[in-house]
């Protein structure tokens, strides 16, 4: 995610685009093998639905951020579930997300790396270059990016991207937040939904059931 201004569509295509660009020159920058890989489009579609669906993590769960929440959007294609660092049970529900969401016409696993969410740790204002520095300094992420490590026999061949913006209080807009510490913005969720407290900077409209 990257910080929200009075820029329309285009521009968000456009840090995405970077983004991208960014990437490969990293790699290249680094000599890594076979540094080019191929934009997906159906990828890319599985980048943005989970960045417009976000898994905000709770106090004393082990589900992190590459989770994916319920919704009561009937027209959502991929399922809920748990995504847990360490625990290999919960690897497909992360590797099986570009097949639920493009019914199946992408074949490979995904892996995915994030950057967005606590208003408390990632702040305005934050670009593609933010995201990419984020990756490069982290231990978990920086790995993926570049083939390194438990990473090295792997072979990318296609990836994909996606920008959101952020609202003034720091969280997504379409993240359905209703309430948490220093938040400004609407208290009331849809019919079929109530706000679920995960923490005290946010709390989201989840499905009542």
């Amino acid at each position: 995610m990257v910080s929200a201004d009075e820029k329309g569509p285009e521009y968000w295509v456009k840090q995405e685009n970077l983004l991208y660009k960014l990437l490969i020159e990293y790699r290249k920058e680094l000599n890594v093998p076979n540094p080019d890989i191929a934009r997906s489009p159906s990828l890319d579609q599985v980048a943005q639905a989970h960045a417009e669906n976000p898994y905000f993590e709770a106090a004393g769960s082990t589900c992190n951020a590459h989770s994916w929440p319920a919704t009561a959007d009937k027209e959502a294609k991929w399922k809920s579930c748990c995504f847990a660092m360490g625990q290999k049970d919960t690897s497909p529900c992360m590797w099986n997300k570009p097949r639920e969401i493009t019914g199946d016409q992408y074949k490979g696993d995904g892996f995915e790396v994030y950057y967005g969410g606590d208003p408390n740790v990632y702040t305005a204002p934050d670009t593609a270059e933010d995201c990419l520095n984020a990756f490069k300094l982290s231990d978990n992420h920086r790995p993926v990016l570049i083939n390194n490590g438990t990473w090295t026999e792997m072979k990318w061949e296609a990836v994909g991207c996606d920008a959101t913006p952020d609202n003034d209080s720091g969280v997504a807009k379409i993240w359905t937040q209703c309430g948490g510490k220093n938040w400004t913005g609407p208290t009331v969720c849809a019919e079929g939904l109530v706000c679920k407290k995960f923490g005290v900077w946010y709390s989201q409209c989840k499905p009542a059931a």
